[in-house]
Formats: C-alpha cells, structure tokens, sequence
C-alpha cells in the first residue's frame, strides 16, 4: 500500500483493478469457503451438478468471482473515507475463448464444455474490460467495466455493479475475515 501511495502521490493516481467474473451471481459468501479445512473443498459433484454449474468446484469458483467482486468495492470504500488517490476497479471479461472451457472440458467438469465458446468472443476481446479499467483516464475509483447486459459478450461499458451481491454486510464479512487471515492491512 505505500508503494501504491507513493505511485499516486508521483502521478496523480495509481490503480487496483481486480477480475471479477459473470459467475460472481449466486449464492452470498459463505465463510465455509475462506479458511483452511485440510483439503476438503466440498466436493466436486457429479458430472449433472457440474452441467448445470452447480457442483462443488462450481460453488467454489463462484464463491472466488464474488470474493474478487466484494473485495474490490470494500477496498474502493476504504480508500475514498482515506482520501487515497489510489483507485480501486473492477472488471469482467464476459464468456471469452480461453483454457478455461477447453481444461473445463478435458477433466470432464462439464461435458462438451468447449462449446460455450460459442456463446462467447474471442480471448483478445475479453480482455477489452480489464484494458480499459487499467488504463482509460476517466475511470474513477468504484467503477466496474463488462459487456452489457447478461455480459456473455459485447463492447465493454462501465456497469452498475448488483446491488444484492455488494452489500455493507458483505464486505464487512470479507474484509474481516481477510485481515483474520492474513492480518491488519491498513488503507
């Protein structure tokens, strides 16, 4: 954090842009997913569960994307009762072409995964959002870049981030839970 300090005091600004994804919707967090429990993830479920993305490494992606997602806006909240130039913001690439389908596929999470590619854009312009988080000028601290809509895919606008997945509650839960983890992190 000082060195972000230092960047921003030197140029005006300095940024944290976080990957979120569309997977974030879902469940809230749920701390059985923040700690260590000796390996056992909660199970992978069977190949139906995971067609319909709701098997065990399901929940736990899920439960990864909104951490990502949470995190982002209580590190934005953070900075802003600081009066930081630091920036914190948010992105997610829609369904892009990549690894993901084709490793998804291969171990047989999802069957014929590979063909959600079709649903989607090409890896170069998934990564459109996150370009555009890093480096556009007039992004501000809190903001969040996707494709519109159901966000599969499109030219990335700046989004309303969901208010049901961005509560108070949340990123109080996270955050604690965070600094239990890996102690203080002073803002």
């Amino acid at each position: 954090m000082p060195l972000l300090e230092k960047a921003a005091s030197r140029n005006g600004e300095a940024r944290v842009v976080s990957m979120s994804s569309i997977a974030r919707a879902g469940k809230p967090l749920d701390t059985k997913y923040f700690g260590k429990n000796g390996g056992n993830l909660g199970g992978d479920g069977n190949w139906l569960q995971n067609a319909v993305l709701s098997g065990g490494q399901w929940a736990r992606y899920q439960q990864t994307k909104l951490a990502t997602f949470v995190f982002s806006f209580a590190l934005d909240e953070k900075l802003r009762a600081k009066g930081s130039k630091v920036k914190s913001v948010l992105a997610h690439p829609g369904v892009a072409s990549t690894n993901l389908q084709v490793t998804t596929d291969k171990v047989g999470a999802i069957p014929l995964a590979s063909l959600v590619v079709g649903l989607g854009m090409s890896g170069e312009d998934g990564t459109v959002s996150l370009l555009q988080a890093m480096s556009e000028k007039q992004v501000q601290s809190g903001d969040f870049y996707g494709p519109p809509g159901k966000g599969f895919k499109g030219m990335s606008v700046k989004l309303t981030p969901e208010a049901s997945l961005n509560t108070a509650e949340q990123r109080k839960l996270l955050w604690t839970s965070s600094e239990e983890a890996v102690g203080d992190f002073h803002v």
